[in-house]
């Protein structure tokens, strides 16, 4: 595609008397042109020396691709076509063969990969948006400099013609007659900026009540980094709360106030209620990191501040609530402290009813769990099938093991983290070493998929990943304020626990059994009382417990999830016992589901994140919120 930019006369060397199929066939500072002829090139410093469609290589100016105008799929980048240049290439093919694939023989048309054009009535597929005749994602090439303009079809940013300016919000976009011209004959256009891309909003998404019609959603947002809150009332309207810079706008649209920039990444794994019109939001800020505090009332103002918090990992997983005193109160889990020696599970507190401020909040740490060894490869990656890492003698070695379960029939009684093995002949539980990727995967320690609620006394349910239990605990907290929920040999239950409770007092968790692949409920009649159990699973496929959230309607327990093939269930349970299950989502992929009771209609809410895809692979993932009403049961 860059022949024509290299014939455009930025030197003016003459091409030796040479026929090509390739560049290689072609001299230093020579590339292989139209008509099979060796043409020259241009000595470069750097990219900026080459013309459109070429990089600098080796000192000399290179086509950076060349595609088949004929090919539908000749572009690998999304919204991208193949445009013929009027310029030809030569059939590869030996020299001294005759026939099309013969040097002198026939040519076939190369062209430039450039973004797809498009009309002022649209054409282009989300989330590409029309921009001065081309389907962009953004500000013709990200935005160009004073005294520069966008040269759409190759995305360079090149020296203006004079008296090419354009009003101040008006994005330069300038062709020319020949795209590849290095800029000689540009002429100036001057075109609306783009409406900012509405963004992927619904990760980790919560529901928060909301004054009449559909509850607030408050979610991660990942392309540009933003704690988003999105509104329901006929069409979903976005409001990024946190994570926009503070720069000059340069697009169009109410979203993100026309910033395209991305900005700090903050919100995941928001954890929200209802404040009024607006709301309060516990949250992660990724570059930090930290765990952030934000109220928003609804309208334009928003207040936010760091918690009292730190470690690594900090926030993955966190609750809040708030009390009958009108302060906010939750846990936050800590995957490792400043000396990357224990896990916390921290209980945070508000000394006011709006905090804004770090001073505004009290941390205590309710449990601290110690670490095991980690390293980025243990045993340098030399243990075989069967042999695990551990430190013997000071030193890490593969270990043949006996028994991984932890009862340490062969040796004793092991502990945590430790395991019964073999070495030279000497059987002994020895400590295991991890690779960190296993705790990016799942974090060690207890205090994981905390949930709280408000309450007399708050309560609350959390994962403990060492023991491979279910924990839950009243207010404060404190050792004799928790109790073992569910655990047992050959299972791993805890995982996505959501605890609830009833106008009557009862109390419910809904959680996974990992090790069995179940979605469970243990329940109590009041805090102290024995627990019960029940495993669920829809009438298609088997439960798998991921994204568990519950809540009660009434004395009415509901439980969602998310099965394995992306559909979400609503469970419901109903006055003697029995339970019904129904689809909120089907045929179609779906995640992190989260419901709410709803008090007019008697039913829940369900939100999901809609998994899609456009015909070009772009992703299109959106949030979604249906009522649901109760679904019934046979008994």
């Amino acid at each position: 595609m860059a022949v024509a930019a290299f014939a455009c006369g930025c030197a003016d060397s003459q091409a030796p008397e040479r026929r090509c199929t390739s560049h290689t066939q072609c001299d230093d500072g020579f590339l292989c042109g139209p008509e099979s002829q060796c043409i020259p090139s241009v000595a470069c410093g750097g990219d900026a020396d080459c013309c459109p469609g070429a990089v600098c290589f080796s000192g000399w100016c290179r086509p950076t691709s060349e595609c088949d105008p004929a090919s539908p799929s000749a572009c690998p980048g999304l919204g991208e076509v193949c445009e013929a240049t009027g310029y030809s290439a030569p059939i590869p093919g030996n020299p001294g063969e005759s026939g099309a694939g013969a040097l002198g023989g026939s040519v076939a048309p190369f062209g430039i990969c450039a973004p797809s054009p498009c009309d002022t009535l649209g054409g282009c597929t989300e989330p590409f948006t029309c921009v001065a005749g081309r389907c962009l994602l953004g500000p013709p090439c990200g935005g160009c400099a004073a005294g520069t303009a966008c040269e759409l079809r190759s995305g360079r940013c090149l020296p203006a013609p004079a008296g090419c300016e354009c009003e101040a919000g008006w994005a330069v976009a300038s062709v020319g007659t020949s795209p590849l011209s290095c800029g000689s004959d540009m002429r100036c256009t001057c075109a609306n900026l783009p409406e900012v891309p509405p963004g992927q909003p619904g990760v980790d998404g919560r529901l928060v009540a909301s004054a009449g019609g559909a509850p607030l959603l408050v979610s991660y947002e990942p392309v540009y980094g933003d704690l988003v809150a999105s509104r329901f009332d006929g069409a979903r309207s976005d409001t990024a709360l946190d994570g926009v810079p503070v720069v000059t706008a340069r697009a169009g649209g109410a979203y993100r106030g026309g910033v395209l920039d991305p900005g700090p990444d903050r919100g995941a794994r928001p954890a929200a209620v209802a404040r009024g019109a607006g709301l309060d939001v516990v949250y992660r800020d990724l570059d930090l990191p930290r765990v952030m505090h934000l109220g928003w009332d609804g309208g334009s103002a928003v207040t936010s501040s760091a918690l009292p918090i730190e470690g690594r990992d900090v926030g993955r997983y966190a609750c809040l609530f708030r009390g009958a005193d009108g302060r906010l109160s939750g846990l936050v889990f800590v995957a490792s402290d400043s000396s990357d020696s224990v896990a916390l599970l921290v209980r945070v507190e508000s000394r006011v009813a709006e905090p804004r401020a770090a001073d505004d909040w009290s941390a205590t740490t309710v449990v601290e769990t110690r670490l095991p060894l980690r390293s980025e490869s243990p045993c340098s990656g030399a243990c075989g099938l069967g042999e695990v890492c551990v430190v013997e003698g000071g030193q890490e070695v593969c270990e043949k093991t006996l028994d991984l379960s932890g009862v340490g029939a062969a040796c004793g009684p092991c502990g945590v983290h430790e395991v019964c093995g073999e070495v030279a002949g000497v059987r002994a539980c020895r400590p295991r070493v991890y690779a960190r990727s296993e705790v990016d995967r799942l974090p060690f320690g207890e205090g994981l998929f905390a949930s709280c609620i408000a309450g007399e006394p708050p309560l609350a349910a959390w994962y403990d990943a060492d023991t491979r239990r279910l924990v839950a605990g009243r207010w404060p907290l404190s050792a004799s304020d928790r109790q073992v929920v569910d655990s047992g040999l050959g299972r791993d239950p805890g995982r996505s626990a959501s605890i609830a409770r009833s106008p009557a007092g009862r109390i419910a968790i809904a959680y996974q059994d990992a090790a069995l692949g179940a979605l469970r409920v243990a329940s109590a009649t009041a805090w102290g009382a024995p627990w019960t159990y029940e495993d669920l699973a829809p009438p298609e496929g088997t439960a798998t417990g991921h994204g568990v959230h519950a809540t009660f309607v009434g004395e009415r327990l509901v439980v969602v999830e998310a099965d394995v093939r992306g559909q979400v269930w609503v469970f419901a349970r109903g006055v003697s016992g029995c339970w019904g299950s129904a689809a909120a989502f089907g045929e179609g992929a779906y995640a992190y589901p989260d419901v709410l009771a709803d008090t007019a209609s008697g039913g829940v809410w369900v939100t999901a994140q809609v998994l899609q895809f456009s015909p070009s692979l772009a992703p299109l993932h959106h949030p979604e919120i249906v009522a649901v009403a109760l679904p019934a049961c046979a008994n």
